[in-house]
């Protein structure tokens, strides 16, 4: 065993950020770095290291991490992720049942876009122009079956409203 009166190597010390910093540069950071307030950063950052976060980071410009980060590339349209999402919605026509109001199966025109947002909605009769279908509208405008390639495309959907007023 060989001893030798050298100190032994130390990580880097870990830097806190408590103030908001600008950066205007490229960084590069080699040691953890913690920030407890918001960072504004107009240039590349290169992390290498583990970064605590623990309030909103403004960042202006890309930042690259020591791993890739891959994007998920919109997928083809298909009909059964639409189906799924006015489902979903469709579970809440409940609320739109009003004691004096519209009840019952209808069916609709919905065209989404490629943000995967219906854009247009068409009501059959009854609901078409009543107060009841208004609601229905706004409950199946809010679904999202999340961005697909290609053009807008339409779906026809049957729902159905409940004969009791949700609670």
């Amino acid at each position: 065993v060989l001893a030798t009166n050298r100190p032994a190597a130390r990580a880097p010390a870990p830097v806190a950020v408590s103030a908001p910093v600008a950066v205007s540069a490229p960084v590069a950071v080699s040691a953890p770095v913690a920030v407890s307030a918001p960072a504004a950063v107009s240039a590349p950052v290169a992390v290498s290291a583990p970064v605590a976060v623990s309030a909103p980071a403004a960042v202006s410009a890309p930042v690259a991490a020591s791993a890739p980060v891959a994007a998920s590339a919109p997928q083809p349209f298909r009909l059964s992720r639409a189906i799924k999402a006015l489902d979903a919605k469709a579970a809440e026509l409940g609320a739109c049942r009003t004691p004096d109001g519209l009840w019952g199966s209808g069916d609709s025109i919905l065209e989404f876009a490629p943000s995967g947002r219906p854009t247009v909605i068409l009501l059959g009769t009854p609901f078409r122009g009543a107060p009841t279908g208004a609601c229905i509208t706004a409950k199946l405008q809010s679904a999202d079956m999340g961005p697909f390639e290609g053009a807008p495309q339409r779906v026809i959907y049957a729902f159905k409203v409940p004969s009791a007023p949700a609670p």
